[in-house]
């Protein structure tokens, strides 16, 4: 018999009244106290039980069943209910509460982010130490930071090419090594393509974390819900229309994450939760959203479809911002600080963007005018009120207003004739290269990109000794200022030329550079057969063994080996890509930035 929407909205509505109102119940106040003595460093409750853990694990999964069945069905208590299994969870990530082999604060991490409380999700992040590799890849996922995540996984690869074998090794130890294996060689696939638009293998990549997911056992799985919804993302992005088999094919799927689930053990109602998880998979695609370009535009926005519908329709009034700062090369810094201001102002109609207003009845616009440019703010936080501006600026303008603009860069390369966020197709896209450096203008609390690209790269410490070293590359343009200025690849080799012409002081030359727009090829020795290949470039990874070189693809597969390359350590490996040439054996390096 077909479960109604009455029914889902009955049970979902019962589960979040209970365990998300108003009220704590005795449970999660329990919860909350021994996770607060432990943290105090205090011994815990007395009557405190470890079964009492396990419990509220159940409760907190049976909440995120209900909180995406609510949203989907327009219940606006989602969010309540997601916020609360995040703060069950983020309790029960205290170490002791639960055992060490339920890697919780991930998921509870992860909540958040769907919830719109990313600051909590990074205060989880960043409450502990990253570990092992493991957790250091999928903190950098959760955060994502991609860059970072590229190089964990390229030095985790690293490492096990340096690692000699072992025969005795417990079959509990090759198991784990093989998850940590495969995970490492989707996530890997998975920054390739957000770092260079490659899908080609993200279906081998959502197959091999199927597997992953399969083979966890009851402790790994309480954040197999993470999995499935990278697992969900990938398949929607992936599908190709609207087909009765293709349908078929995602309910089999859906039932499949389902009964590899937590909650398919542990919850009430059983069989009306699956068949609500079925209901909800297949609707996004049957009919809410049918189109494929839609769903991909959506996935990329990073947040609730609703959301992330707000987002597409807010991207002709950014795209028009964009082009404004064409002329942000001569503009005065007032001007640049209200043309990032009206970026701000335009962001709040995206509630997970929206800038919050600040303590206090200050206007975040004075704060926002500190940050950027605190010689000429006209008001200044006392040394009560420093760690609170700091505080806010972080939250606001760091986190939630770079991610909105990162967001709707993405939708706007996205719909450029060519989808790779290199730098040709960013020339290609129409947009200024200002537009390049907004986030990292924020981050870094800047008006000018060159004093942003110093720091970057570690030129400069401080931020005042990065405008006054900026202000020699802006006197070499003095005669032809323009947008192009701010091309990264010319402010590479401009970097690079002060660096061998010794125009910086001695710790501008000891930094490792890169080698910009400059191209440097490698002759290399193919490892593996490419005859039947209709591909023959590949990105790789260069992993240093010695005097020698391996090049990985992004799934950790040998391809070539080679001689290391003279100066090879003052390269810097994340600033460049790798592209390996089956055909004519060679490793040509590039800049990427």
């Amino acid at each position: 018999m077909p479960v109604t929407q009455e029914e889902l909205i009955r049970i979902s509505t019962q589960v979040g009244d209970a365990l998300a109102g108003i009220r704590l119940p005795r449970e999660i106040a329990r919860l909350y106290s021994q996770q607060a003595r432990l943290q105090a460093s205090r011994p815990g409750l007395p009557s405190w039980k470890r079964e009492e853990a396990f419990s509220l694990l159940s409760d907190a999964t049976r909440l995120i069943q209900g909180a995406f069945l609510k949203r989907d069905l327009g219940d606006q208590t989602w969010k309540r209910d997601l916020r609360r299994s995040g703060e069950i969870l983020e309790w029960l990530s205290m170490p002791t509460i639960l055992p060490d082999y339920i890697p919780i604060s991930f998921l509870a991490a992860a909540i958040y982010q769907l919830a719109g409380y990313p600051a909590r999700a990074l205060g989880v992040l960043n409450g502990g130490s990253l570990g092992s590799d493991f957790s250091k890849a999928l903190t950098f996922f959760l955060k994502a930071d991609f860059r970072l995540l590229q190089e964990e996984i390229r030095q985790y690869w690293e490492r096990e090419e340096a690692r000699p074998a072992t025969a005795d090794e417990s079959v509990q130890e090759v198991i784990g090594k093989s998850i940590i294996k495969q995970t490492m060689q989707s996530l890997g696939v998975f920054s390739g393509w957000v770092r260079w638009g490659d899908d080609v293998r993200l279906q081998k990549a959502l197959l091999k974390l199927k597997n992953v997911s399969r083979g966890m056992v009851y402790g790994s799985d309480a954040y197999s819900w993470l999995l499935s919804k990278l697992l969900a993302g990938i398949e929607e992005a992936g599908l190709e229309g609207n087909t009765p088999q293709q349908r078929l094919d995602l309910e089999a799927y859906i039932r499949r994450l389902w009964k590899n689930s937590f909650s398919f053990y542990s919850s009430i109602n059983q069989n009306a939760w699956e068949r609500g998880l079925v209901v909800r998979g297949t609707a996004l695609v049957d009919r809410i959203y049918p189109e494929r370009n839609l769903r991909r535009r959506l996935y990329k926005t990073s947040l609730s479809p609703r959301e992330g519908k707000r987002v597409i329709d807010q991207l002709p009034i950014f795209e028009r911002l964009f082009l404004q700062g064409e002329q942000y090369f001569s503009w005065s810094s007032a001007e640049r600080r209200t043309y990032i201001e009206n970026l701000a102002e335009a962001m709040q109609a995206v509630p997970s963007f929206a800038i919050q207003a600040p303590p206090r009845n200050q206007d975040w616009r004075a704060l926002l005018h500190w940050w950027l440019d605190p010689t000429t703010a006209p008001i200044r936080p006392t040394s009560s009120q420093v760690s609170d501006w700091y505080k806010y600026v972080e939250k606001n303008f760091m986190y939630k207003f770079t991610w909105g603009i990162g967001s709707m860069l993405a939708l706007r390369l996205d719909t450029a004739e060519a989808r790779e966020s290199n730098f040709d197709n960013w020339s290609a896209s129409g947009l200024p290269w200002s537009a390049y450096w907004i986030k990292d203008l924020v981050t870094w609390g800047l008006l000018d990109p060159v004093a942003v690209y110093l720091l970057m790269k570690g030129i400069a410490d401080t931020r005042a000794e990065a405008i006054t070293k900026a202000a020699v590359y802006w006197l070499e343009w003095r005669e032809h200022e323009s947008d192009e200025m701010f091309d990264p690849r010319k402010l590479a080799d401009w970097v690079r030329m002060q660096s061998m012409q010794s125009l910086f002081d001695e710790s501008f030359n000891q930094q490792q550079v890169p080698l910009a727009s400059q191209e440097i090829s490698y002759p290399v020795t193919i490892e593996q057969a490419f005859v039947n290949a209709s591909q023959r470039q590949w990105k790789v990874l260069p992993i240093q063994t010695d005097d020698t070189i391996s090049w990985l693809d992004q799934a950790g597969y040998l391809l070539a080996r080679g001689r290391k390359p003279e100066g090879w350590e003052m390269i810097d490996i994340k600033a460049n890509d790798f592209l390996l040439n089956t055909d004519r054996s060679l490793v040509t390096m590039q800049a990427y930035l």
